[in-house]
């Protein structure tokens, strides 16, 4: 064997057992076979088939227009996105934007990711909200602005209940990019109550925008929920091959 063979299967496990998302499915572990796609097996590609958002509801939270979801929030859904947002494993925005790339948006014309804190930038290295913004204007061409920041740092949403939800983060946002006029669509990995999503849509109408929306890759059960939710979009998922 050529000591530059060898090197390359060297290369080649390293890179395995470094990064072993590439060789085994995001969700449950299992080998990849060489017709899997988006680093996801057969089995848990069929089963978010079966967790694509398809309620309806009329009353929108205040200051959103639209509401586009791909996702229940639950089994490999939440899996992908706990491993995303608490392992920094990056791959696990690949099948969640694939997803939310295909929903039928109306007329937005920017992408703005969710901001978080910089106690937690400092925890994960990224946004996952950003990041998710990022793929989705590369496949769109639709531009992309961290037109949000956070003025403070709360407590995380996921440590409260739903009535402390509704105002922890009351007033935390800010604008930093001018929005005048422009029809917004705001992207983040989850909606529950609606309270992140109604205090960025302040800000940034407050800022002169002319309409906000909000894309999410995925939203918690219906009878968990305070409100009413906005007219919200669903999509037929697809694999990225198709």
């Amino acid at each position: 064997m050529s000591p530059h063979l060898g090197l390359q299967r060297l290369l080649a496990f390293l890179d395995d057992w470094l990064f072993p998302e590439k060789v085994s499915c995001l969700c449950c572990h299992a080998a990849l076979m060489e017709e899997d796609t988006d680093q996801l097996c057969a089995a848990c590609r069929q089963a978010l088939y079966r967790l694509e958002w398809t309620h309806t509801a009329v009353q929108p939270p205040e200051g959103l227009t639209h509401l586009y979801v791909a996702f229940l929030y639950d089994a490999q859904v939440r899996t992908l996105i706990h491993a995303l947002k608490y392992r920094s494993v990056r791959a696990c925005a690949v099948p969640l934007c694939e997803a939310m790339s295909t929903l039928p948006t109306q007329d937005e014309e920017l992408l703005v990711p969710i901001p978080t804190t910089k106690r937690r930038m400092r925890q994960r290295g990224f946004n996952q909200a950003a990041l998710l913004s990022e793929m989705l204007a590369k496949r769109w061409g639709m531009p992309m602005c961290e037109a949000l920041v956070r003025t403070d740092d709360r407590a995380a949403q996921s440590t409260l209940n739903g009535k402390q939800r509704q105002t922890n983060l009351t007033g935390c946002m800010a604008t930093c990019a001018d929005v005048s006029g422009l029809r917004i669509l705001l992207v983040d990995d989850v909606v529950t109550t609606g309270s992140t999503a109604r205090e960025a849509a302040r800000a940034l109408l407050e800022a002169g925008a002319k309409s906000v929306s909000i894309l999410a890759a995925a939203h918690t059960a219906p009878a968990q929920l305070p409100f009413d939710l906005p007219n919200i979009k669903t999509r037929t998922f697809r694999s990225s091959n198709q």
